[in-house]
């Protein structure tokens, strides 16, 4: 039986067939060859923790904010006002204002302090999509996961269509045990996602998880197509790989999980095991074939 494996994500159908894996060596077609056999429950190979980053990160400032100024750590940040020397700033200017000083209090530490500007920003204009994104990802670097979830069924019922606000919320739906709505939620919103590799990512470990293995491998090959040495999505596609009979490609998505440094001990284990069992015979050396 496979090496045991920590339990992984839930993880839509797609009429599609699966394509080749993206960059690296190509791996080689796996026609004739017969379905894997019914071993163990290999689709347990994805650890939680890989699937689904932690929620902290479901918002990254990087991508959520602009940057601060470089001396703002350094100096004490006064709430901004709405006028200096008689000008007054138009509500564009002063929600930049009110972001840059939570920005520049998140980076001194004082995250409590930084939510005070962005909620006065959405008390402002609930449309201010970047003053709810860093709201959110505060309220969830503080553990109010509550004031998170609400941010983010509000900020989703105003902007349908952003994919970061979609995501994150699905994370945080996984975290609280909800796989099953978090899937059907990242099924129903896929359109607006693009190419963005971490939703889909994620949407196939929840895929992978609910065994729906034919619709979790081109999401996989979404994800890989930006980072193509990603460990845990390389284990998780060879896994739908496998699953869907195309051994000869789950085969080299595990050698090149395999071929990464500073595998866990677990994801090691399971790779070496998965390798043995469905790497062919090698031929016999030293032997004429008779004709």
């Amino acid at each position: 039986a496979p090496a045991s494996a920590p339990a992984l994500v839930p993880v839509v159908a797609s009429p599609s067939k699966p394509r080749p894996l993206p960059a690296g060596d190509k791996a080689a077609g796996a026609q004739g060859l017969a379905p894997v056999a019914q071993a163990a429950p290999i689709a347990q190979a994805v650890p939680v923790a890989q699937a689904a980053p932690a929620l902290a990160g479901a918002l990254p400032a990087s991508a959520a904010v602009p940057a601060a100024p470089a001396q703002a750590a350094e100096t004490p940040v006064r709430p901004a006002p709405r006028a200096v020397a008689g000008k007054t700033f138009s509500p564009r200017q002063l929600a930049a204002r009110q972001l840059a000083e939570a920005v520049a209090l998140e980076q001194q530490g004082r995250l409590e302090e930084a939510k005070a500007p962005l909620q006065r920003s959405l008390e402002a204009s609930a449309q201010d999509v970047q003053a709810r994104k860093m709201l959110a990802r505060l309220q969830l670097d503080t553990g109010r996961a509550d004031e998170a979830r609400a941010l983010l069924l509000e900020g989703r019922r105003l902007h349908p269509e952003d994919a970061d606000l979609t995501l994150a919320l699905a994370r945080l739906m996984v975290e609280g045990g909800d796989a099953a709505g978090a899937l059907q939620l990242l099924e129903a919103q896929v359109a607006q996602a693009g190419d963005e590799p971490q939703y889909h990512a994620l949407l196939a470990a929840l895929q992978l998880r609910a065994q729906r293995y034919e619709a979790a491998v081109p999401n996989y090959l979404v994800a890989l197509r930006a980072d193509p040495a990603n460990v845990s999505w390389l284990v998780g596609v060879g896994v739908a790989l496998e699953r869907v009979g195309q051994v000869a490609d789950a085969l080299e998505a595990y050698r090149r999980a395999d071929g990464a440094a500073n595998l866990p001990p677990e994801t090691a284990a399971f790779l070496a095991e998965r390798l043995a069992r469905l790497r062919p015979p090698a031929a016999p050396r030293g032997q004429l074939v008779a004709r």
